[in-house]
């Protein structure tokens, strides 16, 4: 071994560091690694910078104190850090010693990083700390480019209202990907009517946008958009091609998830290439509690969706079809409005017979095949592939779906599709894989 290639050698770790989980920021396989080092000298040499390349912290433990000490002693592996993501196990408790020890990590990590590229968070202590240490000087808040972050590409914070407030945070030089996390998206409170449509600063490096929205209980107050400042957050970034919406559970419905896409009909119109909206659950269900702010349902965007760019969309059905109600598969598709650049298509949808409007659509899948595929093909001549994921009440017939597969192949698209068993009743949410 101690004869081998420098390269090989490098390809040989790359591999073993590669973590067995999947998910993004996933960090690598530490134990692997730190038990490379222990093979010989040239093992160590070639394998402790790729341990240190991806960080994940626990912020209530002393590892940050003891990472610090460490990039302190030596720049050379604080060079090395490309990945850094802070988190917090249950309980998700924050004494004050905590978030000292964190606003003591990052005020003397971040200048010593300086290679690195991904910094994320799923906490909000992590976010407050962040925004102190970046944009709060002696002088006071500052509206430049955040200190220390100047290399940063991916960016994931957890955002609440905190991104409105702050919002140069998101104003890094050579930032492309943002990740929002529990971000606010219902304004309970009218507190987004102090609040800009315009932050004042624009980016044209931000490519992609994920948007997660947080669970909150309902209740029955009138519940509007943070209208305000989703306009300034979709103005600030106008050159993004891949934006997705997900939320756990019930928190938004199809008329919320259509009017949040209408912020950024621009670049539905000019950049966008990929759009995934996902609310969590794939159901039909549309019911409104108390006064609604919105007073359309947000159909207007489907128009911008049909006249789009897009090649890659991945969307539960019931967001594009107003109404999904006893509706076929070719009737679904003749009313989704799809762009004819259209590449790749992922459908959602399910059946359901608890406390629902749907009623029973076990019409989706008994419409001639033959017609159905043709119909695709006529409205997306560029289709090549279609992922169908679905639950119904009745479990579809095999030879059904190969039938579709068999008339897509013959069209030069193939067919996919995934079933989740559906129980007679139902009452909990349905939660599924999150679409690469």
């Amino acid at each position: 071994m101690e004869s081998l290639p420098n390269e090989l050698l490098d390809h040989v770790l790359v591999h073993v560091a590669r973590s067995k989980g999947g998910g993004y920021m996933q960090a690598l396989d530490a134990t692997s690694l730190a038990n490379c080092c222990r093979v010989s000298r040239r093992f160590y040499g070639a394998a402790q910078p790729l341990l240190y390349s991806s960080i994940h912290l626990d912020f209530r433990t002393d590892q940050p104190s003891s990472l610090l000490k460490t990039l302190r002693a030596d720049t050379q592996l604080a060079e090395a850090v490309k990945t850094l993501f802070i988190h917090c196990g249950a309980p998700c408790s924050t004494p004050l010693q905590h978030t000292n020890r964190l606003r003591d990590f990052l005020a003397g990590a971040l200048p010593l990083l300086t290679s690195l590229t991904t910094f994320g968070s799923d906490h909000r202590i992590v976010t407050v700390k962040l925004v102190e240490t970046t944009l709060y000087h002696r002088t006071g808040y500052t509206m430049g480019i955040p200190r220390n972050l100047e290399n940063i590409r991916t960016l994931e914070l957890f955002a609440a209202d905190y991104i409105y407030k702050y919002n140069y945070i998101l104003r890094l030089p050579r930032l492309e990907r943002i990740v929002l996390r529990s971000m606010k998206i219902i304004d309970l409170d009218g507190d987004d009517r102090a609040y800009p449509i315009d932050w004042g600063w624009v980016s044209h490096s931000v490519k992609e946008l994920e948007i997660h929205q947080g669970f909150r209980s309902w209740n029955s107050a009138p519940y509007r958009l943070w209208s305000n400042s989703l306009q300034a957050l979709a103005k600030s970034l106008p050159s993004l091609s891949y934006l997705r919406f997900y939320h756990y559970e019930c928190t938004l419905y199809p008329r919320q998830s259509r009017h949040l896409l209408g912020f950024f009909t621009s670049q539905l119109r000019i950049s966008l290439r990929k759009l995934v909206i996902e609310d969590g659950r794939i159901d039909a269900r549309h019911p409104e509690l108390g006064h609604n702010y919105l007073t359309n349902d947000g159909s207007a965007v489907l128009g911008e969706i049909k006249c789009s760019k897009i090649e890659f969309l991945s969307v539960d059905l019931h967001t594009l079809c107003t109404a999904v109600h006893h509706m076929s598969l070719i009737e679904a598709i003749q009313a989704a409005n799809l762009p004819p650049s259209l590449r790749h298509l992922h459908l959602r949808h399910v059946e359901i017979n608890d406390m629902s409007s749907v009623g029973d659509t076990s019409a989706l899948l008994s419409w001639d095949h033959q017609t159905v595929v043709l119909e695709l093909v006529r409205q997306c001549p560029l289709l090549v592939s279609i992922d169908l994921e679905i639950r119904l009440l009745r479990t579809p017939d095999d030879s059904v779906l190969e039938s579709y597969r068999a008339t897509f192949a013959s069209q030069g698209a193939n067919f996919n599709f995934l079933i989740h068993e559906c129980p007679a009743q139902r009452r909990a949410p349905i939660l599924c894989s999150r679409v690469a």
